[in-house]
């Protein structure tokens, strides 16, 4: 596995930075993608910016083995299409992109849902894995022009802050200009940015030393298998285990059974599989009832979740106008996954709830059958008050070898 890690500036996903660099240690490439959103005239002074060198010094510091790849688009959909096309070079070239989980679907821009779909799409259109990390409370905003109040900076501080604007702040203009008189405009654009980011170092050190990806993990790493995308959802947990970490977490699968009658034959089948994988697990269980309907307080639960996310026809809204939105029709053609998405959810509070960290198959519906306020409602059910999920899609090239 090699892994873009679409993170932004790097204090925006800290937990998922962090995360991947405890997976690539026996891996062989990391790369770091940032996305500037606006016009060409306005991204490209910040693209500069950001080429300077200071995010390779801030993942250097953290003794975190990655590149840094920055690009200029007028959306993010773009940006990451390009990142994904130019990331990396001949064979160390990624083939997994990770991503957070966008838990402001509800209060944001409801365009942005399709985005966030599309750029999955994209992702397995490029022959790309994706994983999606949601640990149990975000840390920090989503909005890559972060503010003061988001990272605590403290109100003295509040004078001296530039996010990143085209002019040096006034509070630092009249020192630079009588200690370096002559010093060129590039320079005090570093300059400018350097103590910004002096101001997020301050801020972030005491978060980052409590981000749960930073210690030593004790539990069990639970494997959600639930379909065969070439193994990559069985190959990351084990690379985990062997990290120092996570080597103190047992391993166990979980996967879906057919008929309860054969239950032994299946439990076999599937013991002398993950041998010949050479994966050891502390338990392995197949669940025999993920096809039973779900309750009715956990369905109402979901509804709650698609209330505003409905079409209303009635009054004259349409899915060309309400893109994001879902039909009655939709509902009722993917009513049966979304039970079992629903049943899922209950399964995984039923033997999931303690687990370290989650690894899940990642659901991907079929271009155009899914609206993407339904699918981030699926993702919703699915992580929504559990313990750190990475919901994880391979792109059905195998990743795991046997020998016969």
């Amino acid at each position: 596995p090699q892994v873009l890690v679409l993170t932004g500036f790097p204090c925006n996903r800290p937990e998922l930075v962090y995360f991947v660099n405890s997976l690539t240690k026996k891996i062989s490439l990391m790369i770091c993608g940032h996305i500037i959103e606006g016009a060409d005239s306005e991204t490209l002074r910040q693209y500069r910016r950001y080429q300077k060198g200071y995010v390779t010094r801030w993942l250097n510091k953290r003794k975190i083995k990655a590149f840094y790849s920055v690009t200029t688009a007028t959306n993010y959909r773009q940006g990451a299409r390009g990142l994904m096309q130019t990331a990396g070079i001949g064979k160390l070239k990624p083939n997994i992109l990770m991503m957070g989980f966008k838990s402001t679907w509800i209060t944001d821009e409801p365009t942005n849902m399709d985005t966030y779909l599309s750029v999955i799409h994209d992702a397995f259109d490029c022959d790309y894995g994706v994983g999606i990390l949601r640990t149990p409370e975000r840390l920090f905003s989503e909005d890559p022009d972060m503010q003061p109040e988001d990272l605590n900076i403290h109100e003295e501080d509040e004078k001296n802050y530039d996010a990143m604007g085209d002019e040096v702040t006034p509070a630092l203009t009249p020192m630079r200009r009588q200690s370096t008189p002559e010093v060129e405009p590039q320079d005090i654009e570093l300059q400018t940015i350097e103590n910004v980011n002096h101001l997020f170092e301050r801020s972030l050190s005491k978060v980052e030393n409590s981000l749960i990806f930073n210690k030593k993990q004790k539990g069990t790493i639970d494997v959600w298998w639930l379909f065969d995308d070439g193994g990559l959802t069985l190959l990351v947990p084990y690379i985990l285990q062997t990290q120092s970490l996570w080597k103190n977490c047992g391993l166990r699968v979980f996967t879906a059974g057919t008929k309860r009658g054969e239950l032994g034959r299946e439990q076999k089948q599937m013991a002398q599989l993950l041998s010949k994988f050479r994966i050891e697990c502390q338990d392995m269980t197949i669940i025999t009832d993920v096809g039973k309907l779900p309750q009715e307080k956990t369905k109402q639960e979901f509804n709650e979740l698609m209330k505003g996310m409905i079409l209303d026809e009635d009054n004259g809204e349409t899915p060309e106008e309400f893109p994001w939105k879902t039909s009655e029709d939709q509902m009722l053609l993917l009513k049966e996954k979304t039970n079992r998405m629903i049943r899922l959810r209950e399964l995984l509070q039923e033997h999931s709830k303690d687990a370290s960290l989650i690894v899940m198959t990642l659901p991907v519906p079929r271009k155009g059958t899914c609206p993407s306020s339904l699918y981030m409602a699926w993702l919703e059910t699915l992580t929504r008050g559990m313990p750190p999920v990475l919901l994880l899609r391979g792109n059905q090239q195998s990743v795991l070898t046997f020998y016969s």
